[in-house]
């Protein structure tokens, strides 16, 4: 699939982001495999979006210092603003393996949104440039030492 055409990847190393297009769902490990950032929005052809998190970013890594995980609740919040579809936008808590941000149509699961893709990108990337600044959404690993 990623190297079909039908995956489309957009890296933003400044952001430790990368926007993956796919028309199927992809196991963590092909989703992450090529890519170098910490970060993933997982944009899928029946709109369904996930903001998530390596699990990696949530241990000391070892090759290299991943940027802190942000706080994706006030993304959350933002999004449900636009969304028109049954559900809610949620993130889960920072501290988890793999922490995600979905829309949730009551099974727990991430379920398609009523948003188009353009939005949620355009809002994610905003979200991430503007809450590189914000140390009250920052959390990591690494809190705590002497930087």
């Amino acid at each position: 699939m990623l190297n079909s055409g039908a995956v489309q990847v957009e890296e933003h190393p400044e952001l430790d982001l990368a926007v993956m297009e796919t028309p199927l769902t992809l196991h963590d490990l092909v989703r992450f495999a090529p890519l170098s950032a910490f970060r993933l929005l997982t944009v899928r052809s029946e709109n369904t979006y996930i903001v998530e998190y390596r699990r990696e970013s949530g241990v000391r890594y070892h090759s290299r210092r991943p940027s802190p995980r942000l706080d994706l609740a006030p993304l959350a919040t933002r999004l449900n603003m636009f969304e028109r579809r049954d559900g809610r936008w949620r993130s889960e808590p920072l501290d988890a393996a793999a922490p995600r941000l979905f829309l949730d149509n009551g099974n727990g699961r991430p379920a398609p949104s009523g948003i188009d893709a353009e939005t949620v990108t355009a809002e994610v990337l905003d979200f991430f440039t503007a809450a590189a600044s914000r140390a009250d959404l920052h959390w990591s690993p690494y809190d705590g030492d002497a930087k």
